[in-house]
């Protein structure tokens, strides 16, 4: 039942992601590889902020929002006068640096979240601690998949009355 448990828990997540890939590339027609970097940009940051500075849950969630929008954004603003296949090349190109950059971006010696060892590379971030939420800490995976079916949900509304306003 875990496992079970723990593949929904992923799927949630995989909702939100496609649901925000859906929108540029199905209804703004922009092919884009680069939606994993973003991604990975938002989870360090939230995996940083919590583990490493000590944040609660939520200012580090929309701190993690808010600063892979700001960089999603200054490295796409460029990138929109780019046409077609220009555009799908840039975007490779800006999901590979990413991808080589939080993989390299670790070293044996220093401490985690230190300028020298951001990411801890290819082993990534162990100890996240578990979300609390208005004094409530969800401990059981059963807890975690309610809250990211509700994100998940939330998520789809937001985009479902994005695209029918007129």
């Amino acid at each position: 039942m875990n496992y079970l448990v723990h593949l929904l828990i992923y799927f949630d997540i995989y909702v939100i992601v496609a649901l925000s890939l859906n929108l540029v590339v199905g209804y703004c027609g922009m092919l884009t590889l680069a939606h994993a970097g973003y991604y990975a940009i938002g989870g360090y940051t939230y995996a940083l902020l919590a583990l490493v500075a000590g944040w609660s849950f939520l200012p580090a969630v929309l701190a993690a929002i808010l600063i892979a929008a700001v960089l999603s954004l200054a490295v796409s603003l460029p990138a929109w006068r780019l046409k077609g296949d220009f555009f799908f090349l840039a975007s490779l190109a800006v999901q590979t640096l990413l991808f080589s950059l939080f993989y390299n971006w670790s070293e044996a010696n220093a401490p985690l979240g230190s300028w020298s060892n951001l990411t801890n590379g290819p082993f990534g971030i162990p100890g996240i601690p578990k979300p609390e939420i208005l004094g409530l800490r969800l401990t059981d995976s059963t807890q975690f998949f309610w809250l990211a079916t509700t994100v998940a949900a939330l998520c789809a509304l937001i985009v479902w009355r994005l695209t029918a306003s007129p």
